[in-house]
């Protein structure tokens, strides 16, 4: 019902629909020309809905943020029902969430807003309470509720399912949020939440049958996956550092329910407990989610499903916001706005994202060969997009070979009008693809079943080719009978009844090579014989009768009938595939207890009788309506077939009785198998690709994850080939593989891990001083970086751009300059970075580094800064910066790093153009400067009273125990002479460690690596490596 009023208002509003535009508000009007903009719809072209209904402050007579809003509207006086205590801040709240989502994804969510306060009109509420009784609040209230209904026909239309929240605020004791799905909190305490009863009334309901990856409503609701833990995991550092969350939660947002349990029941966030939970079982979750309800209210049983997220207090704080102060504390509002819009993003793409989906059958065409078209799984009407050289309907995603321009091409296809949803397939166009004359392998273990009078299953294992298997060909009775795609099941239709035939295959690749022949398998249809169904009825029907029965499509409501055949309504049901079946009682006075079977004639033989026909009973319950989960057997033949519902006082019921009070009702359904696979898992990467070591680092592989559109997570079954030999330096490569139980392989991702010497100081750097570079005709050894807008460019004499730059180099006769001219090619904000060599200073003791630059053109020049880095680039620190116009000349700067000598540094030039392309700026003219550390010859002595002589580098030698060191402690020992201090060094050069040397050295602290240990006794310093585990 709820699916049909969404279609009837679809047509209806379609040219409204089509007349907004995403983004933008639009407001009801109660009459023409209204313009008090209480309630507001913000169109969107996301499959995401989101309304707030108590946060309005039109007509409150209070001072919010600053501002007063009169109490001025005689149409509207306050409600005299129900409670008027306002959500704070969640009008903007829902504004703000919008907005980042269009900066996540450049679309917009659905936004329904209640502008009035709560007050004048509360919209979550039945009508009468609502308005309590005000004609002009009740047409706001239909204003509300019409826009929700009008964004959902919307959703359902362009993207067949979708998710709507109602946005809410609290101020429970606990600070976190609530998840509501109209399960109450003992449900959620002790309940069975994938009892068929509870997902009945769910406002998920819709997700619990169709997530990407058939996960349970127990899962969803509070698994790892849910979107309570999806708030678990959000970022939400500033928020925590407020300590706000408590529990020991250093980021991310408490919400119940959800997978995290932080020990006792208050911070036990699987479940409510006794402490205060909203169960979103209020009048717009119910109304506008995927439940039925409660036995007396609204439930959505469409597409969308319903969410009530109750935000707590401390995350909707304002502070000062848009020049308006709102309350004393830090904001959290915007960006905890920022992680909810993440985290419902996250939602969608995890369990509804499947709206891109789409496949060519080969992954290689030749340019002389047929045009294909791929086949869309997905949303219709898309647009297919790839690079130049590849002729594609934007449409209809076919290719023209003949004009293609042979090469590799990622293909893009795009879902809806704004492009978020978008997936790709990589086609190879080939010159002439008839050079492969080697045809795949046979198919084998060809099988059939589930035959019935017209169709028969067949299932095998897939073929193989040296390029590609594109389909199969099918031979029926020896002759050929049609071309299928490249699937490893397929249901043969057409066929007649009781008759025989035999099947066999064949496989073909992208060159139209034919594989030998399967094997042959011989089955024969059943009689199509006319059924004759015993009957079954009761005799009065006065005082209780079926009114409605829902399953698959069939949501059939009607009235009392001592038997009702319903054969005319019909739904498919896929096999292997769950569905909730749902009856509900009808008592005109005193609820009676009742009883109720349910049988489905899976062989179709004319009687219910046969082994697992009978798919439910339920004892005597005035419990209403009443609900199971049954799964389709696999084996089940397809066809149409009888499936009989029964309802009896007292007593469960038989499939051909006759009894005294209830009703019989009998419905068709349609076994179907599932749809073919035809689309290739996708293999994700976890961790780092590349992943650099150093010789001897321990390697743990960070995995992958695997997810299929049929399999859901297959991440278990992946293939992982390669090693890495982390004792021998060298790069290493890892292959993942994986295929789902169509036989679709997934394409081959690979990890690079590179196995590095470790090198104290540069690698191949620079060790000789004074070092001089003035860039004549080359950048020496000075590398651009590949992580900035724009490159530094060798020039001599002046540069392009008037007035701008230097005319001459300060030394020789080039200089390296940043050309700002071309708007949004040289500038606004334009980055140019350029690295230098890397310089050994681990034996000087003072540095300067020198250079002149040239900063002349507009006041809008932009900034250009000197930055060092001790770490081989992995982090920079600015140590010389400039801004503005400088004038037309030379500029010496002379900059003291004898801070960084012992260690081995890189500087760079980081340029950032400003505002206008009149802002050329020059270096040239680069020194830099040491002083040598003085050696620590063998020849140096202690003094003291008596005579001693020093101990030479030669003679003596440092001993270091255990190494690997797995424990806290690391031991040394001179042969001559007494430890006196020591410093433990990073591979980058840098201390880490330090102190008083004794007989042992606590490493305890160190994370795991390589190592670098200086011991001194007084007159020299003795160097070993070592490795922490």
């Amino acid at each position: 019902m709820r699916k049909t009023l969404h279609l009837m208002v679809l047509c209806l509003l379609a040219s409204f629909l089509q007349a907004q535009t995403p983004g933008v508000s639009t407001y009801y009007e109660q009459t023409s020309g209204d313009t008090r903009n209480y309630i507001e719809y913000i169109p969107g072209n996301l499959p995401i809905i989101i309304s707030a209904p108590h946060g309005g402050i039109l007509q409150s007579g209070q001072t919010i943020g600053g501002v007063f809003y009169p109490d001025n509207d005689s149409s509207l006086p306050d409600r005299t029902c129900g409670t008027n205590e306002r959500d704070d801040n969640t009008d903007i709240l829902v504004r703000e969430i919008q907005k980042e989502i269009f900066q996540l994804t450049g679309c917009y969510a659905h936004v329904i807003i209640n502008n009035l306060h709560r007050s004048k009109l509360d919209p979550n509420r039945e009508i009468n309470e609502a308005t309590c009784g005000n004609a002009n609040a009740a047409d706001h209230w239909n204003a509300f509720h019409n826009f929700i209904d009008q964004a959902s026909a919307s959703v359902e239309a362009n993207w067949g399912k979708g998710l709507y929240i109602d946005l809410h605020g609290q101020s429970h004791s606990i600070p976190r949020i609530e998840a509501g799905y109209n399960i109450t909190a003992t449900e959620l305490n002790i309940g069975d939440l994938n009892a068929a009863n509870i997902i009945n009334k769910s406002t998920i309901r819709n997700l619990v049958n169709n997530n990407l990856n058939n996960l349970s409503h127990e899962e969803l609701v509070r698994g790892n996956n849910s979107l309570g833990e999806m708030f678990q995991n959000a970022s939400g550092t500033f928020y925590a550092s407020l300590g706000h969350p408590g529990c020991g939660s250093t980021s991310g947002y408490r919400t119940v329910p959800s997978a995290t349990n932080n020990g006792a029941t208050s911070c036990d966030d699987t479940r409510p407990y006794s402490n205060a939970y909203f169960d979103g079982d209020f009048y717009n979750n119910r109304r506008h989610g995927s439940g039925n309800g409660t036995s007396g209210g609204v439930g959505g049983a469409g597409t969308i499903d319903g969410i009530m997220t109750e935000v707590n207090r401390r995350v909707r704080d304002l502070g000062t916001y848009n020049g308006q102060v709102y309350d004393s504390r830090p904001q959290t509002l915007v960006p905890f706005a920022k992680d909810y819009a993440a985290v419902v993003l996250n939602f969608i793409n995890t369990h509804y994202n499947d709206f891109a989906n789409f496949g060519y059958l080969a992954s290689m065409y030749a340019v002389n060969g047929p045009n294909p078209s791929p086949i869309v799984t997905g949303v219709a009407n898309g647009v297919f997009s790839a690079p130049a050289g590849l002729a594609i309907n934007p449409s209809t995603g076919e290719i023209d070979t003949a004009n293609s321009t042979p090469g590799d091409y990622v293909i893009t296809y795009s879902a809806g009008t704004c492009g978020y949803f978008s997936s790709s397939q990589t086609i190879s166009i080939v010159s002439d693809i008839s050079q492969d004359t080697e045809p795949p392998t046979a198919p084998s273990g060809l099988s059939a079943f589930n035959t019935s009078q017209t169709t028969t299953d067949l299932m095998w294992t897939t073929s193989t080719d040296n390029v590609d298997v594109v389909g199969y060909n099918i031979y029926q009775n020896g002759t050929f009978r049609e071309t299928i795609p490249q699937v490893t099941n397929y249901v043969v239709e057409n066929l007649t009844p009781n008759t025989s035939y035999t099947f066999k295959l064949t496989a073909l690749d992208s060159a139209g090579n034919e594989s030998a022949e399967s094997n042959e398998v011989t089955i024969t249809t059943l009689d199509d014989v006319t059924l004759n169904y015993c009957t079954s009825q009761s005799s009065n029907v006065n005082e209780e009768y079926i009114s409605n029965v829902q399953i698959g499509d069939i949501n059939n409501a009607s009235g009392a009938q001592v038997y009702s055949d319903f054969t005319n309504i019909s739904t498919d049901l896929v096999k292997n595939g769950q569905y909730v079946l749902t009856v509900t009682p009808t008592w005109p006075g005193t609820a009676y207890g009742e009883a109720y079977a349910a049988w489905i004639d899976y062989n179709q033989d004319g009687d219910f009788t046969d082994a697992g026909e009978q798919i439910w009973t339920q004892a005597s319950t005035t419990e209403s309506p009443v609900s199971t989960i049954i799964t389709i057997p696999t084996s089940a033949p397809n066809g149409t077939t009888r499936m009989r519902i029964s309802m009896k006082y007292n007593g469960i019921p038989t499939a051909c009785e006759t009894f005294n009070y209830g009703e019989v009702e009998d419905y068709t359904v349609n076994i179907v198998s599932a749809s073919q696979d035809t689309l290739e898992p996708i293999i994700t990467l976890l961790g780092d690709n590349p992943v650099q070591l150093f010789v001897n680092e321990t390697y743990t592989d960070a995995g992958a994850t695997a997810l299929d559109n049929v399999d859901g997570d297959i991440t278990d079954i992946i293939e992982v080939t390669g090693s890495v030999n982390t004792a021998v330096a060298g790069t290493y490569t890892l292959f993942y593989n994986v295929r789902d139980t169509a036989g679709n392989t997934a394409a081959e991702v690979t990890r690079t891990v590179i196995v590095e010497e470790i090198v104290i100081g540069c690698i191949n750097g620079v060790e000789t001083f004074p070092y001089n570079q003035s860039y004549e005709n080359t950048l020496g050894a000075w590398k651009q970086s590949s992580q900035d807008d724009i490159d530094w460019t060798l020039r001599t004499g002046t540069t392009p751009s008037r007035r701008t730059g230097p005319s001459s180099a300060t030394s020789g006769s080039f200089y390296i300059y940043v050309e700002a001219s071309g708007n949004g090619t040289g500038y606004p904000n334009k980055q140019a970075i350029i690295n230098s060599p890397c310089y050994d200073l681990t034996n000087e003791v003072n540095a300067s580094f020198s250079f002149s630059y040239h900063m002349y053109g507009a006041n809008d020049m932009g900034t250009i800064s000197l930055d060092i880095s001790s770490d081989n680039a992995a982090s920079w620190t600015t140590i010389w910066s400039a801004t503005g116009n400088k004038g037309n000349q030379w500029n010496a700067v002379t900059v003291d790093v004898s801070e960084y000598a012992g260690q081995s540094v890189q500087f760079r030039f980081n340029r950032v153009t400003g505002g206008t392309w009149q802002a050329d700026v020059a270096i040239d003219s680069i020194a830099l400067n040491t002083t040598l550390a003085a050696r620590q010859e063998t020849t140096n002595t202690k003094e003291t009273n008596e005579e001693t002589t020093a101990v030479s580098l030669e003679e003596n030698n440092l001993t270091i125990f255990p190494n690997p060191v797995k424990e806290a402690m690391l031991y040394i020992r001179l042969d001559k002479g007494t430890p006196q201090t020591y410093a433990i060094k990073n591979v980058y050069g840098q201390t880490v460690a330090s102190g008083k040397a004794e007989e042992q050295i606590r490493v305890n602290q160190l994370a795991s690596g390589i190592y670098i240990l200086e011991v001194s006794d007084g007159y020299n310093t003795f160097t070993k490596k070592f490795i922490k585990q």
